[in-house]
């Protein structure tokens, strides 16, 4: 009996529930997203900064925080409970981040890691059964916090300070102030070309295009497992630089193309995705493209049903 996981695909999912063998699974939003990371502080100093998405609370008992493919523990000195919609930390040392951000009103949680790598590194939670329930990759940083936007989609290297306890709304250090702008606006044609040439240079820039659409986790006896990506732009899509990773590291390299608005399916060469609940990870030059959760399964379904 065939148990698979399918990705906001319309057409995918009519089709995979006409299949009687088929168990489909939705992709959900994360309870706790990461939303800025201290990189750049000192040693001891360093912190992640959580939120709550839901409207419930959530109890972090016995999560972890994974880094550096280690699960390091995380206890609430006061509350495990994370509020609806409040932001919380997760420290190296609590009382030397209080020294720090007196005006830290969220919870604080005291975890353990060697060093956050200030060039950017991936990073994520699981909860207390084991499962992942986020994990992301932050930018390089500097002097100051790397902060991710309210929709999630991008992070972005503070110039200065941090944004705890709020969201995020620094400008990116590449953006320019009042001061230059009549420059700017003289150069428009020259700083249009310069952005072309900047998206030609970057090998992942068509490879953002590509999404999770459909994996098979735990195949028919002589069936191999399999993920399926779709390429939702008009333009086809190399995949030298595509790899799949779960929660542990790497578990593919891609080759070949995708089409402009077509399917890929790439075949696991052995049995890689954990049936007890993991997730997939669609990477270029270990920029994270997009990722989808899975949730355990305790028992097949029944045939036919």
């Amino acid at each position: 009996m065939k148990i698979t996981f399918t990705k906001i695909i319309a057409s995918i999912l009519l089709v995979t529930i006409a299949l009687p063998p088929l168990l489909i699974v939705q992709a959900t939003q994360p309870t706790i997203v990461i939303t800025e990371v201290g990189a750049h502080a000192s040693s001891g100093y360093e912190w992640i900064e959580v939120f709550n998405t839901t409207d419930e609370v959530i109890d972090m008992t016995e999560w972890k925080f994974y880094e550096d493919s280690t699960n390091h523990s995380i206890t609430a000195p006061t509350s495990p409970l994370i509020q609806p919609h409040q932001f919380a930390v997760i420290t190296q040392v609590p009382e030397k981040f209080i020294e720090q951000h007196q005006d830290f009103t969220g919870i604080i949680f005291d975890s353990a890691w060697s060093s956050l790598k200030e060039d950017g590194e991936e990073i994520g939670l699981k909860d207390a059964q084991g499962e992942v329930v986020e994990l992301v990759a932050y930018c390089a940083v500097t002097n100051a916090s790397c902060e991710r936007s309210q929709d999630l989609t991008t992070w972005t290297a503070r110039t200065q300070d941090d944004s705890l306890g709020a969201w995020n709304s620094a400008p990116p250090e590449n953006s320019i102030d009042e001061q230059t702008q009549d420059s700017q606006n003289q150069n428009n044609d020259t700083s249009s070309q310069q952005d072309v040439g900047n998206q030609l240079e970057d090998a992942c820039f068509l490879v953002r295009e590509l999404i999770i659409s459909e994996i098979m986790i735990d195949p028919v006896d002589g069936d191999k497992e399999w993920i399926e990506l779709f390429n939702k732009s008009d333009n086809a899509i190399s995949l030298e630089r595509v790899e799949l990773h779960d929660s542990v590291g790497k578990i593919a390299t891609l080759a070949g193309n995708i089409a402009s608005q077509s399917y890929f399916v790439h075949t696991l060469s052995s049995s890689k995705l954990n049936n007890s609940g993991d997730m997939v990870a669609l990477q270029c030059d270990e920029e994270i493209i997009d990722s989808i959760t899975y949730p355990h399964h305790s028992q097949r379904p029944d045939e036919g049903q």
